[in-house]
C-alpha cells in the first residue's frame, strides 16, 4: 500500500492541472455564490446568524512548474482560484473577521512516460484539494485559494484531471455557510 502522504500532496494541486497541450490555457471557472441550506422541512439556512448579498468563486487551473513549487517549496506558489463576498452580515451587523474555504476534486492521474511517478493511473481520489481564507472588513470579504500541498516533481509529467466535487464557504464557528448554487425568485 502507497502511503497516503503523496495522494494527499498531489491532489491538491491538481485541480485543472492537465493541458491539452504544452502552454494551453484553460479558462477559468466562475461559480455563483448562495446561503447554503440545510437538510431540514422546510430548509433553512445553515449559518443562521450570517447571510450575504452577492458572492462569486472564481476557480483558475495551475501551469508547470507551479504546481512543484520550485521558487520556495511552498503551495502558496500556485492559486486556485478566489472567492469573494459582499453584504456578509453576522446577527444583521456589518461582518469583519475570517471565513474559511475548502473546495473538493475528484482527482484522476494519467500514465507517467517516465514510470517515476506514485500516483499515474491510480484510481480517482476525492478529497480536499484546495483552501484558503476570506478575510472580511465591514462586510466585503476576499480570499485567495490555493492547494493543501505541492506535486511531487516526479509527477510534473503526468496528466492530471480534476473534476469539480464542491466548494464551501464556513462561517466563524464552522457551519456551511456559502455554496456555489442558483435561486430562482418566485413570483410576486
Amino acid at each position: 500500500m502507497r502511503p497516503l502522504l503523496p495522494f494527499v500532496l498531489i491532489l491538491a494541486l491538481s485541480f485543472g492541472l492537465a493541458e491539452a497541450k504544452k502552454g494551453a490555457g484553460i479558462a477559468p471557472s466562475a461559480l455563483t455564490l448562495i446561503q447554503a441550506q440545510c437538510d431540514t422541512t422546510p430548509p433553512t439556512p445553515c449559518s443562521s446568524a450570517f447571510a450575504f448579498r452577492s458572492g462569486t468563486a472564481v476557480l483558475t487551473s495551475a501551469k508547470q512548474p507551479g504546481p512543484t513549487c520550485p521558487r520556495t517549496g511552498s503551495p502558496t506558489e500556485s492559486k486556485g482560484g478566489q472567492v469573494t463576498l459582499k453584504g456578509v452580515t453576522k446577527n444583521g451587523a456589518a461582518f469583519s473577521g475570517a471565513l474559511p474555504v475548502e473546495v473538493v476534486l475528484r482527482t484522476s492521474f494519467g500514465v507517467d512516460p517516465t514510470g517515476d511517478c506514485q500516483l499515474a493511473g491510480i484510481p480517482p481520489i476525492t478529497i480536499g484539494s484546495l483552501q484558503g481564507t476570506a478575510t472580511c472588513t465591514n462586510g466585503t470579504c476576499k480570499g485567495t485559494l490555493h492547494p493543501i500541498a505541492c506535486l511531487e516533481p516526479a509527477c510534473a509529467d503526468v496528466p492530471i484531471s480534476s473534476e469539480f466535487v464542491s466548494l464551501t464557504v464556513f462561517d466563524d464557528a464552522g457551519n456551511r455557510f456559502a455554496v456555489p448554487g442558483t435561486i430562482l425568485v418566485p413570483l410576486r
